[in-house]
């Protein structure tokens, strides 16, 4: 199964997924999905702490400066710090993995059948998915 999300999806995808109430098989093939999605925030994180070591300030010692539980970013660099971060964001995630033949259809049906009411991130995220489910690859 291959899937592609941007990567500013990647994060609530995962929690709205996590948020429904599912059983037995429905349950298992969220759970496989999470699995993958996880893998790419992983990913993402990489690259963020990439781009902080770029343009973060640093001590004399080399090492990031901390202020407020995030990196301190100097004036002098955070357009262009801004700038690659939302080039990031908009780039978009291959969620790649082995799972089970009907996979997607099952995702898809989950999804079609959630009764869930939906607003704001969660609605955007919802068709999302759907979007990159319909548009899935198998392998």
């Amino acid at each position: 199964m291959k899937l592609k999300i941007k990567n500013m999806y990647l994060v609530p995808a995962h929690n709205f997924m996590s948020e429904m109430k599912l059983k037995g098989a429905d349950s298992r093939a969220r759970s496989k999905l999470l699995k993958l999605i996880k893998t790419a925030v992983e990913s993402l994180g990489e690259s963020e702490r990439e781009l902080i070591e770029e343009y973060g300030e640093k001590d004399t010692d080399g090492k990031l400066i901390e202020d407020g539980g995030s990196y301190r970013i100097p004036a002098e660099s955070r357009t262009a710090y801004v700038k690659e971060y939302k080039k990031l964001m908009e780039e978009v995630a291959e969620i790649a993995g082995g799972t089970y033949v009907d996979h997607i259809d099952k995702l898809e049906r989950i999804l079609s059948d959630c009764d869930m009411e939906l607003e704001g991130v969660n609605a955007e995220v919802y068709d999302i998915l759907l979007d990159a489910l319909e548009g899935a690859e198998t392998e």
